[in-house]
């Protein structure tokens, strides 16, 4: 689980928020892939949306650890489809925030977005995709 500083506001506000999830969410997140899946789908949506949503350096970076706690396998077979669905890609922010987490994860999710932000009509969008595509 991110290493959540009880001080930070951030960090209270995100155990609160998985806790009402799930119990033991904000101790251990790779239980989300042994919930029920509207648990987990929220549990996902809300890590998606510290890491690529927040403008603040504590909620990204506490989103992208609970990410990077799921199960590989499970997060790959759902991320695509819930990113697509809570982010607004056609935002620069958000989507270079997103391409961060999926270099972060690996695998081929980077060069798939990478190819879509290539065939955008927002030129901070081409500009993001080429900046990782290199």
């Amino acid at each position: 689980m991110p290493k959540i500083v009880k001080r930070s506001p951030y960090d209270r506000l995100t155990r609160q928020r998985l806790e009402e999830i799930e119990p033991g969410l904000s101790a251990n997140f790779a239980l989300v892939s042994s919930l029920a899946a509207d648990k987990a789908e929220m549990a996902l949506k809300y890590a998606l949306e510290l890491a690529c949503q927040a403008t603040h350096i504590r909620p990204i970076t506490l989103g992208r650890e609970c990410l990077l706690e799921a199960d590989r396998a499970w997060l790959v077979d759902r991320v695509e489809r819930v990113a697509d669905a809570c982010l607004d890609l056609r935002d620069e922010w958000e989507f270079r925030r997103l391409l961060e987490v999926y270099q972060a994860l690996g695998g081929s999710m980077l060069s798939r977005l990478v190819g879509r932000g290539l065939k955008s009509d927002n030129p901070d969008i081409v500009e993001a995709a080429k900046d990782f595509a290199e």
